[in-house]
């Protein structure tokens, strides 16, 4: 009964982790070589970052698409 109540996140923890460390590595060339390009790929990888987190959010609450208008479009990505 206990593990019921327990909702797997290690997943996207693991991806979190890894897109953090590819931002840090994309903040530090981005301000050695500044240029649009580097500083999109920067900001993409942040985006990502943030939806990672959101999702993860979502799913320790354990919400539902019919709770949030959003998550289903947000899932869907």
């Amino acid at each position: 009964m206990e593990k019921l109540n327990h909702v797997y996140v290690g997943d996207l923890d693991e991806q979190i982790r890894k897109f953090e460390q590819l931002a840090e590595l994309q903040e530090q060339y981005y301000n050695a070589i500044t240029n649009v390009e580097n500083l999109q790929i920067y900001q993409s990888t942040l985006e990502r970052i943030t939806q990672l987190k959101m999702e993860r959010s979502i799913r320790l609450l354990r919400l539902t698409p019919d709770m949030l208008p959003y998550v289903g479009n947000f899932r869907s990505r």
